[in-house]
């Protein structure tokens, strides 16, 4: 009877707490089964679980760097096909959906190469790393430590910089022999320490054609990111 009163009491407390905007710490599991509307602080380490309930902030709202969440910025390589002028050993891949690189592709950026332009969301906790990795169509054993980038990451307000090369990427998972599988190769992760929301990233990936043998079909590049919070507070920065 005494833990039932108990009980009643912190959940009157908490709904108190709720609804008149006082600063909550709860670090137990909190389930919410009604209309939440938070003004203020409200911290809370457990897990938070939501049964047809509509939750509000009416604040911004960041996420804690001990629980981070992740996101990723993702191009297709079809798109990216169309901004290098030649591609000697490059071609439109329709069954799957990609960019086949033949065995013969170099290392040539100005020749054999995919371009593929982002610019870092304001969700991106700022001044983190960029995981960028690939997806393709893996159709031999071989076929690994054959992919390499060069890649620019531009500020707000800075001028453009030189390329800067990485690679190989290593492939993720284990090949299916005989198979045509969805592989994902990842490459080392890269950085900007001055780089907030909305900066520039620019990555041009190539095979080394003499890694690996047949054709080769990406589908898609894309960078993992560290997420903080539901958007930003400014236009051009964020707290």
């Amino acid at each position: 009877m005494i833990r039932k009163l108990i009980l009643i009491l912190v959940i009157v407390m908490l709904g108190f707490n709720l609804a008149y905007g006082t600063e909550i710490i709860q670090t137990n599991n909190v389930i919410f089964k009604g209309q939440v509307t938070m003004d203020t602080n409200a911290t809370m380490n457990g897990v938070i679980s939501s049964s047809s309930s509509q939750i509000t902030f009416n604040t911004y709202v960041r996420l804690s760097t001990n629980s981070p969440a992740f996101d990723d910025m993702l191009s297709g390589a079809v798109s990216a096909y169309n901004f290098s002028t030649t591609h000697s050993h490059l071609s439109i891949n329709d069954t799957l959906g990609g960019v086949a690189f033949t065995i013969g592709a170099t290392t040539n950026l100005g020749d054999d190469h995919l371009t593929f332009p982002f610019q870092t969301p304001h969700r991106r906790r700022s001044y983190t790393h960029l995981d960028p990795h690939i997806h393709f169509w893996q159709t031999n054993a071989d076929q690994t430590n054959c992919w390499y980038m060069a890649y620019t990451w531009v500020e707000l307000g800075a001028t453009n910089k030189a390329l800067v090369f990485t690679g190989p990427a290593t492939n993720k998972l284990a090949y299916i022999p005989g198979s045509t599988m969805h592989q994902l190769a990842s490459f080392p992760e890269i950085n900007n320490t001055n780089a907030g929301i909305s900066s520039k990233v620019l990555i041009k990936l190539y095979r080394d054609g003499t890694k690996g043998s047949g054709t080769i079909t990406v589908t898609d590049l894309d960078c993992h990111y560290e997420v903080d919070c539901f958007g930003s507070d400014e236009e051009l920065s964020k707290k």
